[in-house]
């Protein structure tokens, strides 16, 4: 009897404890259901915060990307996207994605944030 009794208290905290750790775990995560076409998120500070991280997994083309795509890379906000507009139409479409780095306020550290989010039409 006593050591049913300290089996069943063990197992209440082991419970506690897996419940406690897999609510941290799953602190960050972002819950999308298509099927009725509705988008849930779970554990964002806000509907911005949820639809910023949406952009972050979108490829902008920079050779065709209007103002609005490429402001939605991080680092990137609408003077400099005016400017990568404007290199774009004078210099000619971008050979590669380092090119953007000639774009004025476009650095090392820019870049670095942003290259896996941008290609050149023809990249794969």
């Amino acid at each position: 009897m006593k050591n049913e009794r300290y089996f069943c208290v063990i197992m209440s905290l082991c419970v506690i404890v897996c419940g406690l750790w897999y609510s941290m775990y799953t602190k960050d995560s972002i819950l999308v259901f298509a099927r009725d076409e509705k988008v849930y998120y779970n554990n964002v500070k806000s509907r911005e915060d949820f639809i910023n991280r949406l952009n972050m997994e979108k490829i902008v083309d920079i050779n065709t990307a209007d103002a609005e795509a490429l402001t939605s890379l991080n680092g990137i906000g609408p003077k400099t996207a005016e400017k990568i507009i404007e290199y774009r139409n004078t210099n000619g479409l971008f050979e590669s994605r380092e090119e953007i780095m000639n774009v004025k306020g476009i650095g090392e550290s820019t870049f670095e944030k942003i290259k896996d989010y941008i290609s050149i039409e023809g990249e794969s």
